[in-house]
């Protein structure tokens, strides 16, 4: 097995470096780029080419069969690629004086263009600190891999499912009936191509050296393309070093690639199992930056611009962050064109540049556009014409009207007679104002608008349904970034995060500084990507990874900013090194020099700190002692930081029980898990001894996991109910489940092509207004024969009972946002809070924490217990609540649960109530004014004619879903699974999840997708 998978990595390496390190070599041989550089680069192009040629040659599988996806065709088009860039290769002389330039002397270049002096060439150690990081996220995020094929995810198993219809279909199919029957013709599945082609070649490698399974295997599927995420982990990591490296240095680079390597949120962003679009996604746009960034500071070196084209173009063909993307080039188009008319700096170079991008984004884009991946259709046009292309089109004509228009008036004495900055900065003013006017008033503003929007929907609850969904959760100015995912170098101060203020507002100022004083044209860019991802990063928790990655890029840019304004000796001004050095007798004096140097150590050594509070210790004591600092003071601040950061340490172990390792701490824990998993006998033992050590990265490394529960009731699914029956109706969270572990069709999936039925659907299960017949007309109206109701729906009900509300018009988005605004302090929108959704709420119990864990006496209190003067039983007291707010009524409560769990309740006079707790089945912990309670769900059982309930405290339990779930008795529907569950539910795990079947189905079937006559493969759907 061993050996397979090592013949099988092999094979999949030669095929993406062979090809890609060719093709990087004749694109980048003549630029400043470095062999290792060069290499990365290829590893990148190799991975896209292949792919990217095999998904093109789709388009004509209905008319030449033989390019239907196969193994074969995909080897043959990485064999392509490597002939013709060999011959490229050849053609352009790139292997002449090879051995010479980079394995034997290096090549030294022109750095005048950098504050700071390196080398084309640095220190071997550099790359090889470099690669060791790089290997070093790969493997860290890869030990997830043992999970990859249950990994606790709903929306990576969308994305999965494609690959699996290109090794089913022999391409992705435009349209798949697996979901969403509102949609006559059937849901775009299409996700971008690069990984799905990927995942299937690997899949095929795989199972031709291994396995060789006549049906598809999605858990080797699953193993396969767990790869991908670690790969793109460790690329990112590279393109960041790339952007720090060739701004400032080599020193300030490596800082960068250590926090990208280890920042929390990074790391589980990246690890196996996430096979989402997401992580190509975070690392194309960056990738595209630091590409870009090169042309930037060598606009006459076409090659990189080049590069950064298809930088851009692997933004949609990998994923859908090119609507991101593009936002962030238009901005840097039009800052730097401003800019430069305002100076007078414009030059031809710009043009070319930017043209040569343009038209491969063009040329590209153009391809990708018959494709129709998901979302696509939800980009702007411009008369037409896709915003991506349109939009940097647009900037680049608008800019060279500025520049040109007002030479030819000055050319031809028409308003302008001197182009001084004055009449410069007047006529743009003038331009900007009608373009304003134009995108205000007139038609040809509405694709600016649409996308504005479009950007606004996705960084903002902009819909009753991303109210309800954890990843649009809102983030804001006082969150918690730190504890949340950005880790050390984030850290709240007092709950306030006042080091995400600083370095934020910091890093733009000092941006602003080198736009200002050194004319710094990154420094635009820089800006142009800082702003769209700062309100992101503010506004919602799933932007955390990309605001991170722009965090560590602007704690990065203030050292390197302090570290160059260290090497000008401070002098903040428009002077440069030349009038600094005669002023000083024609030359910098040594001793600046010296000093410089040593002031730039130790603002890296603040740097280190965040990265390694351990290494920065020992740097810093190791650099005074051994004489580095020449300078007495400066050494003596070395001493005097190292103690600081010393006490540091010890102040957060006395106030949090926590040594303070920096960033790397992530690391530790990694491979900490690591150990431990070696040492476990069961991934029981594993999970029990993560869990309780509170290793929480490790445990999300190892143990997050689909409950087993669910994969029984999935492997249920599939073997009832197949591929050819009707859909099986739950909440939306689980319809990729129902697909790919049930091979089975859902109706609601997370796609959402129509919001309507999430809200239909959660009125059929939340409303008592609609009985078990109306559950059935719905059903048969949507190809339902199944509805499923599981456990989980309890934690998640105030979503349900929100957007139940919402589909009957008994609150509403406005309310919702309203109730928000009157929190104290406000909130961006509160749920719960309307008359509709209390009146549907369960009812539940808090019990006093101390009284259940009576550790310490000391926390105890005669108030929590009950006085029956009947019993000799020990009681607790319960308060009741329903909705948010305490009422005036407290139950008593046997804490001695019976053979079921199951706690009974009583009335303070020892009356037995119609009301039980499970023991077990506990949402929480909430604190009420400073006391700690455990929160249970009341479970009130029939008592009244016709399995009626007629002390219920809210119409929660009259609802179908606890009909369905709790009381197993459900009129018109007979249940399923589990075959012998009967009674009361009192949700023990005893039934989880609880399937019903339709008894008077009536409604249509699905439609198939059929597979083409010419497709032969051995991968039919298991059904």
């Amino acid at each position: 097995m061993l050996a397979e998978t090592i013949l099988v990595a092999l094979i999949a390496l030669v095929t993406i470096m062979v090809p890609g390190f060719l093709c990087a070599l004749a694109l980048l041989r003549k630029t400043e780029l470095n062999l290792f550089e060069i290499t990365i680069i290829g590893f990148i192009l190799g991975f896209m080419f292949p792919a990217t040629l095999t998904w093109l040659e789709s388009y004509l599988m209905n008319y030449i069969h033989f390019f239907t996806y196969s193994a074969g065709l995909f080897a043959a088009n990485a064999l392509i690629i490597t002939i013709i860039a060999a011959i490229i290769c050849y053609q352009q002389g790139a292997f002449k004086g090879f051995k010479e330039e980079y394995l034997t002397k290096g090549n030294e270049h022109d750095a005048s263009h950098r504050p700071l002096h390196h080398s084309k060439n640095a220190n071997w150690w550099v790359w090889a600190v470099l690669f060791l990081l790089m290997l070093t996220v790969f493997i860290t995020r890869l030990q997830s891999i043992v999970i990859a094929p249950i990994f606790f995810e709903f929306d990576p198993y969308f994305d999965m499912i494609d690959t699996q219809y290109i090794l089913t279909y022999g391409q992705e199919i435009l349209y798949d009936h697996a979901s969403w029957p509102a949609v006559a013709t059937g849901t775009d599945h299409r996700v971008e191509p690069i990984i799905p082609y990927v995942e299937a070649y690997w899949y095929d490698l795989s199972n031709a050296f291994g396995s060789n399974y006549q049906t598809l295997s999605t858990t080797l599927l699953s193993l396969v393309g767990g790869v991908y995420p670690p790969i793109t982990a460790a690329l990112l990591v590279f393109v960041i070093f790339m952007i720090l490296y060739h701004e400032y240095n080599e020193y300030i680079a490596l800082l960068a690639a250590g926090f990208t390597a280890t920042m929390p949120v990074l790391f589980t962003t990246f690890i196996a199992g996430e096979q989402l679009v997401e992580p190509w996604g975070i690392f194309a746009l960056f990738f595209f930056i630091a590409a870009y960034m090169l042309a930037v500071k060598n606009p006459k070196n076409y090659r990189l611009a080049v590069l950064a084209g298809i930088a851009f173009a692997s933004n949609f063909l990998g994923a859908h962050y090119y609507t991101v993307t593009v936002g962030v080039y238009v901005v840097y188009i039009l800052l730097q064109g401003i800019i430069d008319v305002i100076k007078g700096m414009s030059n031809e170079d710009f043009y070319k540049m930017n043209a040569i991008v343009i038209a491969i984004i063009t040329v590209s884009f153009a391809l990708f556009l018959p494709f129709s991946s998901t979302l696509q259709s939800r980009v702007p046009t411009v008369i037409g014409v896709p915003i991506v292309i349109a939009g940097p089109i647009i900037a680049l004509l608008l800019i060279a009207f500025m520049d040109y228009g007002i030479k030819f008036l000055k050319k031809n004495n028409i308003v302008f007679k001197d182009l001084d900055v004055k009449s410069r900065s007047l006529w743009v003013g003038i331009i900007v104002i009608i373009a304003l006017l134009l995108v205000l008033l007139t038609p040809l503003g509405s694709p600016i608008q649409h996308y504005l929007t479009l950007s606004t929907k996705f960084t903002t609850p902009s819909s009753p349904l991303f109210m309800t969904v954890e990843e649009y959760i809102p983030t804001g100015f006082f969150y918690d970034f730190g504890a949340q995912g950005l880790g050390v170098m984030a850290q709240s101060i007092g709950g306030i995060p006042i080091m995400v203020w600083i370095v934020t507002v910091l890093a733009v100022v000092l941006i602003a500084m080198s736009i200002f004083f050194r004319n710094s044209r990154t420094g635009i860019l820089y800006m142009a990507i800082a702003l769209p991802l700062m309100f992101a990063g503010f506004s919602e928790v799933k932007y955390l990874p990309h605001f991170g990655i722009a965090y560590i890029i602007f704690f990065c840019i203030i050292l390197g900013e302090l570290c160059y304004w260290a090497e000008q000796n401070f002098k903040i001004g428009f002077a440069t090194k030349k009038e600094i050095a005669a002023e000083q007798g024609g030359q910098l004096l040594e001793s600046d020099k010296a000093r410089s140097a040593q002031i730039q150590a130790l603002i890296l050594a603040v740097g280190l700190f965040f990265l390694s509070t351990i290494l920065a210790i020992i740097y810093l004591f190791y650099a005074a002692m051994s004489g580095k600092f020449k300078d007495k003071n400066l050494q003596t601040y070395a001493y005097g930081l190292g103690v600081l950061f010393i006490i540091a340490i010890i102040v957060v172990l006395i106030a949090s029980q926590i040594v303070l390792y920096g960033e790397s701490s992530s690391y530790l824990d990694a491979f900490g898990a690591g150990i431990v998993a070696l040492q476990s006998s069961s991934q029981t033992q594993l999970c029990n001894t993560l869990g309780q050590s509170g290793a929480t990265l490790g445990y999300s490394i190892y143990c997050n996991t689909i409950p087993q529960y669910w994969l029984n009731a999935m492997a249920w699914i599939k073997q009832n109910v197949g591929p050819n029956a009707p859909r099986v109706l739950s909440w939306w969270d689980y319809g990729d489940w129902i697909n790919w572990f049930g091979n089975s069709n859902a109706f609601l999936r997370g796609d959402n092509a129509n919001a309507t039925e999430d809200y239909a659907t959660a009125a059929h299960y939340v409303l008592n207004t609609y009985t078990p017949q109306d559950l059935a007309n719905f059903m048969n109206g949507n190809q339902s024969k199944y509805v499923l109701f599981d456990q989980d729906l309890i934690s998640k009900w105030q979503a349900l009972d929100f957007l139940a509300c919402i589909y009957t018009n008994q609150t509403s988005y406005q309310y919702a946002i309203a109730a928000g605004q009157s929190q104290s302090p406000p909130e961006p929108y509160a749920l719960g809070t309307s008359e509709c959704e209390v009146e549907h709420d369960p009812q539940y119990a808090l019990i006093p924490y101390a009284a259940l864990v009576q550790s310490n006496i000391t926390q105890q209190s005669i108030n929590y217990y009950c006085s029956m003067s009947t019993s000799t039983e020990q009681y607790v007291i319960a308060f009741l609540v329903v909705g948010n707010n305490l009422t005036n009524q407290s139950i008593c409560v046997n804490i001695v649960p019976n053979n079921l769990g199951v706690l009974k309740t009583y009335t303070s006079n020892g009356v037995a109530l119609n009301a039980y707790i499970q023991s077990q089945n506990y949402l929480g912990i909430v604190n009420v004014q400073g006391t700690p309670f455990v929160e249970y769900m009341m479970v009130y059982v029939p008592n009244g004619p016709n399995q009626t309930i007629t002390d219920a405290p809210s119409q929660f339990y009259t609802s179908n879903y606890y009909k369905g779930f709790i009381l197993g008795n459900l009129t018109g529907f007979t249940e399923v699974y589990p075959s012998n569950g009967i009674g009361i539910n009192y949700v023990n795990g005893t039934y989880p999840i609880r399937i019903y079947e339709l008894n008077n189905f009536t409604g249509s079937l699905p439609p198939i997708n059929s597979k083409p006559s010419w497709v032969h493969n051995n991968y039919s759907i298991p059904g």
